[in-house]
């Protein structure tokens, strides 16, 4: 798929992911792969590294997936790693007048907390959503020490 200016955009077949600034536009992408490979490798082991080192994680996420497949990934990652998980979801709402907050403990150390607002934004930089909301709920997150 084409991207337009330094980068590809490019779709991964299997799980429909889309890289936007990951492949240069002047590289060919089986030329590119194993680079992007080393380097995506390289970021995942810092991640599971730093999972593994702590013990209260929060997950920051604008997503449509049923609380039921939060729960299952809070559990999952549970299950990886013994630890407080707490998933801060951002539900589009689509003509929502009113930012509503939810919480959900599904269990002591997993919890869901949702923020179902319009995440819309207007112009050409769409990918920035509802930046209004999204400002006022991101000084409200503090990890418990």
């Amino acid at each position: 798929m084409g991207g337009g200016h330094k980068h590809r955009l490019v779709k991964d077949k299997r799980n429909g992911m889309m890289s936007i600034h990951h492949f240069p536009a002047d590289q060919s992408l089986l030329e590119y792969q194993p680079i992007f490979r080393a380097k995506m490798t390289k970021r995942f082991k810092k991640l599971k590294d730093s999972i593994k080192s702590s013990h209260n994680i929060l997950f920051l996420s604008a997503r449509t997936e049923s609380l039921e497949d939060c729960e299952h990934f809070l559990k999952s990652m549970y299950q990886y790693h013994p630890a407080n998980y707490t998933l801060l979801n951002i539900r589009h709402t689509p003509q929502s007048t009113q930012t509503q907050r939810k919480v959900i403990s599904f269990t002591q150390e997993l919890t869901l907390i949702e923020y179902l607002f319009d995440d819309s934004a207007e112009g050409q930089w769409y990918w920035l959503g509802n930046s209004q909301e999204w400002n006022s709920i991101m000084p409200l997150i503090v990890l418990r020490a």
